[in-house]
């Protein structure tokens, strides 16, 4: 039986949060592994780090760098990350097609413009491209 790889991001996030290893002695695939993105978005559901993390995407750091001035930064406890946080909900598939027509952009940019949206905008919007929703792209 084939045993199932392990993503080490979680590995690496527990060792930031808990200093278990310097940069020097994180072993040597973990360091290969190292994505500052993922980190620092998995970091940011923590209110105290945002500042720092804000500041840190703006520079051109090095995994060793991003690594230790987390290792220095981050609280020394076991952080419980929300993942639930950053799993997106469907979006209404109507919606996409009124804020392409109103805005002239495509389908990854509304799906950015409907997240800024708050609930009224998006019903105004779906109310004024209700007739061509309903009679143009259902017809296509």
């Amino acid at each position: 039986m084939s045993e199932k790889k392990r993503n080490p991001l979680f590995d690496i996030l527990n060792i930031i949060c808990t200093k278990e290893y310097t940069w020097e002695t994180l072993p040597e695939e973990y360091k290969l592994a190292y994505s500052q993105f993922m980190i620092n978005r998995f970091l940011s559901s923590y209110d105290y780090l945002m500042p720092l993390l804000d500041e840190v995407t703006t520079k051109h750091l090095t995994d060793e760098q991003h690594f230790t001035l987390l290792y220095t930064w981050v609280k020394h406890t076991k952080h419980y990350f929300n993942y639930n946080a950053y799993k997106a909900e469907k979006t209404d598939p109507d919606l996409i097609t009124a804020l392409k027509k109103e805005y002239k952009i495509n389908n990854r940019e509304a799906e950015r413009y409907n997240e800024l949206l708050n609930d009224a905008q998006r019903k105004f919007l779906l109310d004024k491209w209700a007739d061509y929703i309903k009679y143009v792209k259902s017809s296509i």
